[in-house]
């Protein structure tokens, strides 16, 4: 919920909010930059049709705009959802041969569902109209789940991680050395805490006020 793109707006302003991942605002034209590097000119859009999905549908229509990319389908998914005539309709109405699959989902097993679904979708319409696809996932498909247990994996493009990477500098070196293998995000939010807990100490010392929440 960190990322969501209406949390990070209202607290913008706010002298004590502090973010430590970009917002699914930044994620979408993530993606939709990553369309147009890959060749892909146009995208279908399946969102998980919660609070996390909502700013995937709220900003992706704007940046696909931006980027000139044909945003061909939006799908609200819920568990269990079959794309199958989504698809079919996508295919039949388009001249490009590459698709960008865009897949948000605010859990793991919808990510199977989807991006099972559609490989098996094309591997099915191979020689159909699209020569390829390309599925592409936001950050929340970074889970052990995908990365290590689906025994279809290659389905999968993970693109995105909204937080540093944990295999270079302070999280690797020098948190990582401390606490084994960090997750994503894990020594950040360990470096915001400990800068907190300074400012509080130093308050403390000259005598002020200090309220922690």
């Amino acid at each position: 919920s960190c990322t969501s793109a209406e949390l990070q707006r209202i607290n913008a302003r706010e002298t004590y909010a502090w973010f430590l991942t970009e917002s699914d605002i930044t994620q979408c034209e993530i993606m939709l930059a990553a369309a147009k590097t890959v060749g892909c000119k146009e995208v279908i859009l399946v969102y998980s049709d919660d609070n996390y999905g909502k700013s995937f549908f709220d900003w992706f229509p704007y940046y696909a705009h931006e980027q000139g990319v044909k945003l061909s389908a939006v799908v609200a998914y819920q568990k269990g959802m079959d794309l199958n005539a989504t698809l079919k309709q996508v295919a039949s109405q388009s001249s490009e041969t590459h698709l960008l699959l865009c897949a948000a989902l605010s859990d793991a097993s919808l990510y199977i569902d989807v991006c099972n679904q559609a490989a098996s979708f094309f591997e099915l319409n191979a020689e159909g109209m699209y020569a390829m696809y390309t599925p592409f996932c936001a950050d929340t498909s970074f889970d052990d789940s995908i990365i290590n247990g689906n025994e279809r994996s290659q389905n999968f493009r993970i693109g995105i991680t909204p937080s540093c990477s944990p295999s270079y500098g302070f999280p690797q070196v020098l948190y990582g050395t401390r606490f084994s293998k960090p997750s994503v995000g894990e020594a950040q939010m360990y470096d915001a805490l400990t800068i907190i807990a300074l400012g509080a100490a130093h308050q403390m010392a000259n005598g002020d006020r200090c309220i922690v929440n």
